[in-house]
Protein backbone atom coordinates (compact mmCIF):
# COMPACT_ATOMS: atom_id res chain seq x y z
CA UNK A 1 0.00 0.00 0.00
CA UNK A 2 1.41 3.49 -1.21
CA UNK A 3 1.72 5.80 1.29
CA UNK A 4 -0.22 9.64 0.87
CA UNK A 5 3.33 11.39 0.17
CA UNK A 6 4.64 8.65 -2.58
CA UNK A 7 0.66 8.89 -4.44
CA UNK A 8 1.39 10.70 -8.11
CA UNK A 9 -0.27 13.85 -7.48
CA UNK A 10 -2.90 14.98 -9.87
CA UNK A 11 -1.57 17.31 -12.18
CA UNK A 12 -3.08 20.82 -12.62
CA UNK A 13 -5.28 21.77 -15.49
CA UNK A 14 -5.23 24.75 -17.13
CA UNK A 15 -8.06 26.40 -18.12
CA UNK A 16 -8.06 27.62 -22.20
CA UNK A 17 -7.36 30.92 -21.59
CA UNK A 18 -4.42 30.33 -18.63
CA UNK A 19 -2.97 27.71 -21.49
CA UNK A 20 -3.11 30.57 -24.67
CA UNK A 21 -1.53 32.95 -22.49
CA UNK A 22 1.41 30.55 -21.42
CA UNK A 23 1.68 29.69 -24.86
CA UNK A 24 2.62 33.39 -25.71
CA UNK A 25 4.45 33.86 -22.79
CA UNK A 26 6.94 30.46 -24.28
CA UNK A 27 7.03 32.55 -27.56
CA UNK A 28 7.91 36.02 -26.06
CA UNK A 29 10.41 34.43 -23.83
CA UNK A 30 11.90 32.71 -27.19
CA UNK A 31 11.54 35.63 -29.65
CA UNK A 32 13.47 37.57 -26.76
CA UNK A 33 16.38 34.68 -26.90
CA UNK A 34 16.81 35.05 -30.19
CA UNK A 35 16.82 38.65 -30.55
CA UNK A 36 19.08 38.75 -28.01
CA UNK A 37 21.97 36.46 -29.67
CA UNK A 38 21.58 38.49 -32.85
CA UNK A 39 21.95 41.81 -30.44
CA UNK A 40 25.27 40.11 -29.51
CA UNK A 41 26.83 37.21 -31.13
CA UNK A 42 27.28 36.13 -34.95
CA UNK A 43 24.29 33.95 -35.96
CA UNK A 44 22.80 32.45 -38.52
CA UNK A 45 20.03 33.22 -41.18
CA UNK A 46 17.39 30.33 -42.20
CA UNK A 47 19.53 29.91 -45.46
CA UNK A 48 22.35 29.08 -43.37
CA UNK A 49 24.66 32.07 -43.55
CA UNK A 50 26.81 33.41 -41.12
CA UNK A 51 25.85 37.11 -39.53
CA UNK A 52 27.92 39.26 -37.31
CA UNK A 53 26.82 40.43 -34.29
CA UNK A 54 23.89 43.63 -34.63
CA UNK A 55 26.10 45.39 -31.90
CA UNK A 56 29.87 45.48 -31.60
CA UNK A 57 30.57 44.58 -27.70
CA UNK A 58 31.92 48.01 -26.64
CA UNK A 59 28.09 49.47 -27.27
CA UNK A 60 26.27 46.95 -25.68
CA UNK A 61 26.20 48.29 -22.23
CA UNK A 62 25.44 51.90 -21.93
CA UNK A 63 26.55 53.28 -18.28
CA UNK A 64 25.10 57.30 -17.76
CA UNK A 65 27.33 57.16 -14.62
CA UNK A 66 30.47 56.24 -16.83
CA UNK A 67 29.42 58.38 -19.71
CA UNK A 68 31.70 61.99 -19.77
CA UNK A 69 29.96 62.93 -23.38
CA UNK A 70 26.88 65.10 -24.01
CA UNK A 71 23.89 62.83 -22.35
CA UNK A 72 21.47 65.53 -22.98
CA UNK A 73 22.63 65.41 -27.15
CA UNK A 74 21.98 61.56 -26.25
CA UNK A 75 18.48 62.23 -25.48
CA UNK A 76 17.88 64.61 -27.66
CA UNK A 77 18.44 61.75 -30.41
CA UNK A 78 16.61 58.96 -28.38
CA UNK A 79 12.84 61.21 -28.82
CA UNK A 80 13.34 59.87 -32.64
CA UNK A 81 10.65 57.64 -33.36
CA UNK A 82 10.55 55.02 -36.03
CA UNK A 83 9.71 56.51 -39.49
CA UNK A 84 10.50 57.38 -42.89
CA UNK A 85 12.82 59.92 -41.45
CA UNK A 86 16.29 59.13 -40.10
CA UNK A 87 19.05 60.89 -38.15
CA UNK A 88 21.99 62.49 -38.95
CA UNK A 89 24.49 62.46 -35.18
CA UNK A 90 27.24 64.75 -36.04
CA UNK A 91 29.91 67.06 -34.68
CA UNK A 92 32.77 66.36 -32.01
CA UNK A 93 34.15 63.03 -30.99
CA UNK A 94 33.45 61.17 -28.07
CA UNK A 95 30.56 63.23 -27.67
CA UNK A 96 28.26 59.91 -27.54
CA UNK A 97 26.81 59.98 -31.37
CA UNK A 98 27.53 56.41 -31.76
CA UNK A 99 26.24 55.75 -28.75
CA UNK A 100 22.96 57.41 -29.31
CA UNK A 101 22.90 55.61 -32.60
CA UNK A 102 22.92 51.79 -30.84
CA UNK A 103 21.04 53.11 -27.98
CA UNK A 104 18.17 53.50 -30.86
CA UNK A 105 19.48 50.50 -32.49
CA UNK A 106 18.40 48.62 -29.38
CA UNK A 107 15.47 50.09 -29.20
CA UNK A 108 14.18 49.36 -32.30
CA UNK A 109 15.81 45.58 -32.59
CA UNK A 110 13.86 44.39 -29.70
CA UNK A 111 10.61 45.73 -30.88
CA UNK A 112 11.32 43.32 -33.76
CA UNK A 113 12.62 45.06 -36.35
CA UNK A 114 15.02 44.27 -38.76
CA UNK A 115 18.63 46.84 -38.12
CA UNK A 116 21.24 46.51 -39.90
CA UNK A 117 24.61 48.28 -38.92
CA UNK A 118 27.46 49.30 -41.90
CA UNK A 119 30.34 51.25 -40.92
CA UNK A 120 33.30 51.97 -43.54
CA UNK A 121 35.20 48.87 -42.72
CA UNK A 122 32.08 47.02 -44.09
CA UNK A 123 31.77 49.18 -47.21
CA UNK A 124 35.14 48.46 -47.81
CA UNK A 125 34.15 44.32 -47.78
CA UNK A 126 31.50 44.95 -50.16
CA UNK A 127 33.74 46.82 -52.54
CA UNK A 128 36.06 43.62 -52.56
CA UNK A 129 33.09 41.19 -53.11
CA UNK A 130 32.03 43.57 -55.95
CA UNK A 131 35.10 42.64 -57.34
CA UNK A 132 34.71 38.84 -56.46
CA UNK A 133 31.16 38.39 -57.58
CA UNK A 134 28.25 40.57 -58.74
CA UNK A 135 25.42 38.12 -57.16
CA UNK A 136 26.69 37.90 -53.86
CA UNK A 137 27.63 42.11 -53.63
CA UNK A 138 23.91 42.56 -55.09
CA UNK A 139 22.61 39.69 -52.58
CA UNK A 140 24.91 41.55 -49.38
CA UNK A 141 23.71 45.32 -50.88
CA UNK A 142 19.99 44.10 -51.09
CA UNK A 143 20.42 42.81 -47.17
CA UNK A 144 21.50 46.22 -46.25
CA UNK A 145 18.95 48.56 -48.31
CA UNK A 146 15.82 46.18 -47.22
CA UNK A 147 16.89 46.50 -43.53
CA UNK A 148 13.80 48.65 -41.50
CA UNK A 149 16.63 50.55 -39.81
CA UNK A 150 19.65 51.15 -41.10
CA UNK A 151 23.22 52.47 -39.25
CA UNK A 152 25.43 54.32 -40.95
CA UNK A 153 28.22 54.52 -38.33
CA UNK A 154 31.06 56.63 -39.77
CA UNK A 155 31.16 55.90 -43.31
CA UNK A 156 33.55 58.79 -44.18
CA UNK A 157 36.23 57.42 -41.88
CA UNK A 158 37.79 54.76 -44.61
CA UNK A 159 39.49 56.05 -48.10
CA UNK A 160 36.73 57.01 -50.03
CA UNK A 161 37.63 54.50 -53.51
CA UNK A 162 35.33 54.46 -56.34
CA UNK A 163 34.05 51.39 -55.02
CA UNK A 164 33.38 52.19 -51.65
CA UNK A 165 31.56 55.67 -52.59
CA UNK A 166 29.42 53.43 -55.05
CA UNK A 167 28.19 51.11 -52.98
CA UNK A 168 27.75 53.66 -49.69
CA UNK A 169 25.42 55.86 -52.59
CA UNK A 170 23.62 52.63 -53.70
CA UNK A 171 23.00 52.03 -50.29
CA UNK A 172 22.12 55.91 -49.08
CA UNK A 173 20.02 56.63 -52.95
CA UNK A 174 18.02 53.62 -52.72
CA UNK A 175 16.89 53.80 -49.12
CA UNK A 176 16.09 57.21 -50.02
CA UNK A 177 13.48 56.43 -52.44
CA UNK A 178 12.00 53.49 -50.60
CA UNK A 179 11.49 55.95 -47.70
CA UNK A 180 13.75 53.37 -45.34
CA UNK A 181 15.45 55.04 -41.85
CA UNK A 182 19.24 55.51 -41.36
CA UNK A 183 20.85 56.25 -38.72
CA UNK A 184 23.95 58.18 -39.91
CA UNK A 185 27.21 59.20 -37.65
CA UNK A 186 29.69 61.49 -38.59
CA UNK A 187 32.75 63.16 -37.02
CA UNK A 188 32.96 66.92 -38.49
CA UNK A 189 30.04 68.59 -41.23
CA UNK A 190 28.84 68.00 -44.49
CA UNK A 191 31.08 70.74 -46.15
CA UNK A 192 34.01 69.45 -44.77
CA UNK A 193 33.52 65.84 -45.96
CA UNK A 194 31.63 66.47 -49.12
CA UNK A 195 34.86 67.70 -50.82
CA UNK A 196 36.23 64.17 -50.49
CA UNK A 197 33.47 62.42 -52.76
CA UNK A 198 33.43 62.66 -56.57
CA UNK A 199 31.30 65.44 -57.91
CA UNK A 200 28.35 64.06 -59.46
CA UNK A 201 27.51 61.98 -56.40
CA UNK A 202 29.08 63.88 -53.46
CA UNK A 203 26.37 66.47 -53.46
CA UNK A 204 23.41 64.38 -54.29
CA UNK A 205 24.37 62.08 -52.05
CA UNK A 206 24.80 64.93 -49.23
CA UNK A 207 21.24 66.36 -50.38
CA UNK A 208 19.61 63.10 -49.54
CA UNK A 209 20.73 62.72 -46.36
CA UNK A 210 19.76 66.64 -45.34
CA UNK A 211 16.51 65.78 -47.15
CA UNK A 212 15.79 62.88 -44.84
CA UNK A 213 16.84 63.03 -41.40
CA UNK A 214 17.12 65.36 -38.70
CA UNK A 215 20.24 66.38 -38.23
CA UNK A 216 21.49 67.11 -34.47
CA UNK A 217 24.73 68.38 -33.27
CA UNK A 218 27.33 67.01 -30.76
CA UNK A 219 29.78 70.38 -29.73
CA UNK A 220 33.44 70.29 -29.31
CA UNK A 221 32.56 70.21 -25.38
CA UNK A 222 35.04 73.01 -24.87
CA UNK A 223 32.45 75.65 -27.45
CA UNK A 224 29.36 73.87 -26.28
CA UNK A 225 28.12 75.18 -29.21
Amino acid sequence: MFSSSSASQPKAVLCDECADKARENEKERELLAVLKARWESDWYDPSGDLHKAVCPKRYRNFNSDLFKGNQAKINEALKWQFGSKGLVLHGHTGQGKTWAAFLIAKREHFKGRKVMVVNGNRLRELAAIAGESNVRYNQELSRIIRAELLVLNDPFKVKLTDKVEEALWEIVDERYEEERPIITTMNGVAKNIEPLLSPDRGKALFRRLREENHAIHFPNPETKR
